[in-house]
């Protein structure tokens, strides 16, 4: 017999609609603005449809019960949102399920390793050659001061706040802050150079997810530096690394979370809080 957990169902909604209720406006919001309305809601239509029916599917056979698909819609919104308008069906389909396996397949200490959206876009870039456009963090250029997309900064911020994970989000964003400064003022650049280079949406709406992110103070500073420093390392290819066939550039965001996702686990033993 399917078992419904009713008495968790009010409280795992309410954590989760302000991310659901942000994704929906911002979608919206640009692809009325970019004329693409119905490419953008078949895309996100498939990417959520596919997460929710393998999450469902996923709880059936190994838990025997059935769950209120918030995270699975959640989900399929930041895989249909970032992947480029356009992108073929069935590969937005694939990313968004191997997204929600990601989550039962990839586990350490009885939760998921990677944040599930980020993964299924890695996935995408990596073995489907299918890169993120984050169309959907696009920001009205009337809401645009100095570069900073007022719209997605200030929506992100109240998400931080939710998710108690404002420590991570404003050091992520900080990070980058230091770091394209010292590009652009070296360079003789513009201010809007610099706040128009920092990933608001990255910082303040994937690096947050709050099973894959640390929630100790210290910890959080020092996952939010990393995730903050990774995209501009592997994004000018910095170093020098080598990437074969894929694109450093072009998959430096989910490369870039994965790896501070794997850093937690270390996080817990180097900077402990009592």
């Amino acid at each position: 017999m399917v078992e419904i957990d009713f008495e968790k169902l009010k409280k795992r909604v309410g954590e989760k609609a302000w991310m659901a209720t942000a994704l929906v406006v911002l979608a919206l919001i640009n692809l009325f603005s970019s004329g693409d309305l119905a490419l953008g809601v078949a895309q996100l239509g498939v990417a959520v449809v596919t997460a929710v029916v393998v999450e469902e599917v996923a709880y059936l056979v190994l838990q025997k019960k059935t769950v209120f698909p918030s995270s699975a819609f959640i989900t399929g919104m930041f895989v249909g949102g970032i992947l480029g308008l356009g992108t073929p069906l069935y590969i937005v389909a694939i990313a968004s399920a191997v997204a929600i396996l990601s989550k039962k397949i990839l586990v350490y200490e009885y939760s998921h390793l990677f944040n599930p959206a980020n993964f299924g876009l890695l996935f995408a870039g990596v073995v489907l050659s299918s890169y993120g456009a984050w169309w959907i963090s696009g920001n009205p250029q009337q809401l645009t001061f100095f570069g900073i997309p007022l719209l997605v900064a200030a929506i992100g911020l109240a998400l931080c706040w939710k998710a108690r994970r404002l420590p991570v989000g404003l050091t992520a964003i900080a990070t980058e802050l230091l770091i394209w400064s010292i590009v652009g003022f070296s360079s003789g650049r513009s201010i809007e150079f610099v706040f128009g280079n920092l990933s608001y949406f990255y910082a303040y709406f994937m690096v947050i997810e709050p099973i894959t992110s640390p929630f100790r103070k210290k910890q959080m500073i020092a996952y939010g530096v990393l995730a903050g420093a990774l995209p501009f390392v592997l994004g000018t290819n910095f170093f020098g690394l080598a990437a074969g066939v894929v694109s450093l550039t072009a998959i430096a965001h989910p490369l870039s979370l994965a790896v501070a996702n794997l850093s937690v686990p270390l996080l817990g033993r180097l900077l402990p809080e009592q």
